[in-house]
């Protein structure tokens, strides 16, 4: 049986440079951050049994888009409620199943209140 990590996120993103700098703030934030350089790398994670809190994601990614995550993700049993964050330069495309869409350039404290939010919504109220 696999646990959901309650203060780790999932971040897929292609961009080697912005991958570090948003994982290094978000883990200053006190969060554990798994990292992932596409949707396949993603998946794989999840596959082996990774239930993070949340998945932040890129939409164009090579190997496996964020579309593509987002629709395997909603459709793999015990994954479909996990919570997905779209960051991306095309924002406006998002898919509609997601629970929040944030436009590149991140606003990081913005990504922080959301993924806070989450965590209590999980019923998970505790200090980080």
């Amino acid at each position: 049986m696999t646990e959901t990590l309650l203060d780790t996120v999932l971040y897929v993103e292609d961009d080697f440079d912005l991958r570090e700098t948003v994982a290094d703030a978000l883990k200053d934030f006190g969060f554990q951050v798994e990292q992932a350089e596409h949707g396949a790398a993603a998946l794989a994670a999840l596959d082996a049994g990774l239930r993070p809190l949340a998945i932040v994601t890129d939409l164009m990614m090579p190997q496996m888009s964020g579309w593509e995550l987002v629709a395997r993700v909603r459709r793999t049993p015990g994954l479909q409620q996990t919570p997905i964050i779209v960051m991306s330069a095309v924002a406006e495309n998002a898919p509609l199943d997601v629970d929040a869409v944030f436009a590149k350039p991140i606003d990081i404290l913005a990504l922080e209140h959301e993924l806070r939010r989450i965590r209590r919504r999980s019923g998970t109220l505790h200090a980080l």
